[in-house]
């Protein structure tokens, strides 16, 4: 396959991922009560709740959370954390102890790094903030974080200490 193919050629063959209506369909329930007996709630049958669990593991269905990140008013349940060169030991240290505190909280810290080029830093730190993230860590490598102001209404606010950029959770 050459690169001259349409972009529907160049697509990976790999079988997409369950969704609940897939996880429904096998159970042979409504898509609600898939999601019910896939989040626990209390209204669903055992044998029900049993049939459709049973089809998700058939199906190896993984729950999406960003979508359920979006039913719960947009706010996700990560944490990122941007930094430059992946070999640089302190910043295994940082990412460590942000995941015991983070872990501790039941959230998830995702890390991305950006090969210390500034100008990889905005493109990574953009997808970061695409996945409404709740808080940007980030150890910066480029000069110009201006990109990062106002981006407290749609996320993580950005405040300026010492020079640099630094983001904090929004306050609710």
């Amino acid at each position: 396959m050459s690169t001259d193919d349409p972009p529907a050629a160049r697509r990976s063959t790999a079988p997409s991922r369950a969704t609940t209506a897939d996880v429904a369909r096998l159970a042979g329930v409504s898509l609600k009560t898939a999601s019910r007996a896939l989040t626990g709630h209390p209204s669903v049958r055992d044998e029900t709740r049993s049939r459709v669990l049973q089809a998700s593991v058939a199906l190896r269905f993984r729950p999406n959370g960003m979508a359920r990140d979006l039913r719960r008013g947009g706010v996700a349940t990560s944490i990122a954390f941007v930094f430059g060169d992946m070999m640089n030991a302190f910043y295994a240290e940082v990412a460590m102890g942000a995941t015991e505190v983070i872990n501790a909280r039941d959230l998830t810290l995702v890390m991305a790094s950006s090969g210390d080029q500034p100008a990889r830093e905005r493109p990574t730190v953009d997808s970061m903030l695409e996945r409404r993230v709740q808080a940007l860590l980030l150890v910066p490598i480029a000069d110009d974080h201006s990109y990062l102001e106002g981006s407290g209404s749609s996320g993580p606010r950005s405040s300026r200490s010492t020079g640099r950029w630094r983001t904090r959770p929004a306050t609710r």
